[in-house]
C-alpha cells in the first residue's frame, strides 16, 4: 500500500516538473520572438531615421 502511494506522489511530482519545464520552455520561446521583434523594430527605426537624415540633406 504504501509503494503504491509513493508511486503516485512520484508520477505526480514528475508531472509538475514536466509542466514547469514546458512552461520555461514556453517562456523562453516568447521571449526570444519579443527578442527578435524588437531587434526587426529597432533596425527598421535605424533606417528610417538614417533615410531621414538623408532627405534633410
Amino acid at each position: 500500500m504504501i509503494n503504491i502511494m509513493s508511486s503516485k506522489e512520484e508520477g505526480r511530482r514528475k508531472r509538475e516538473e514536466g509542466r514547469r519545464v514546458k512552461i520555461s520552455k514556453k517562456l523562453k520561446f516568447s521571449v526570444d520572438i519579443h527578442y527578435e521583434l524588437l531587434l526587426v523594430a529597432y533596425s527598421c527605426k535605424k533606417s528610417i531615421s538614417f533615410s531621414e537624415m538623408s532627405t534633410d540633406n
